[in-house]
This record gives C-alpha cells, sequence and structure tokens, in this order.
C-alpha cells in the first residue's frame, strides 16, 4: 500500500507541475504535451485499489480490536477467578485474624 500510495504521489506531483507549466505556455501560441500518468497508476485509480485496500485494513483492524476485547475479558475473568478463591470474608473478625493470627491463642484480652 504504502508503494502505491508513493507512486500516485509521484504522479500527483508531475500533474501539478505540468498544470502550471500549461499555465505559462497557454498564452504562447502551439500545442503542450500533457502529462499522462503511467498504466499502473491510471488501474489503480480507475479499480478503486486503495479504497478496497483501506476496508481490508479497518476489517482486519476490527478483528484485532475485538481479539484484544477477548483477551481483556479473559485477564478480567482471570484476576475474578483468583480473587474469590479461597474462602469468603464474611466479617472484620476473619479479616483481622488474618492479618494478626497471634490473637487467635488469646482467651482473654489482657486489660480489664
Amino acid at each position: 500500500m504504502n508503494k502505491i500510495l508513493g507512486d500516485l504521489n509521484e504522479v500527483s506531483r508531475y500533474a501539478r507541475r505540468d498544470l502550471s507549466v500549461a499555465i505559462v505556455v497557454a498564452q504562447r501560441p502551439g500545442y503542450h504535451n500533457y502529462y499522462q500518468p503511467p498504466e499502473e497508476a491510471q488501474s489503480v485509480i480507475q479499480n478503486d485499489t486503495l479504497k478496497k485496500l483501506s476496508r481490508k485494513v479497518e476489517r482486519i483492524q476490527s478483528e484485532i480490536d475485538s481479539i484484544d476485547e477477548e483477551i481483556a475479558q479473559q485477564d478480567a475473568v482471570k484476576t475474578n477467578a483468583k480473587l474469590t478463591e479461597g474462602s469468603q470474608v464474611n466479617s472484620l473478625q476473619q479479616v483481622w485474624f488474618c492479618y494478626f493470627p497471634a490473637f487467635l491463642n488469646i482467651k482473654t484480652f489482657p486489660y480489664p
């Protein structure tokens, strides 16, 4: 696609230059041979090759985006699965004893 665009840019540059020359020459008598793009460039323009390629790129990009979304969803499922593994926390007491297991063995609080 880059090669095609580069060739078409070159054709455009020649056409602009030729039009500038044609404006200058138009005031003089005689005939000016206008620039004719190569057959390959003409066929690209007539067949809408660039539109077809851009549609193909858009379709492939949408497939890539959908795959990225699936990957993100799978990662979210894995993360949620890791968080929900193990015991459920039902009270603050469970969290406290999880972080401070030494207090499980104390029967009474040391202060009256």
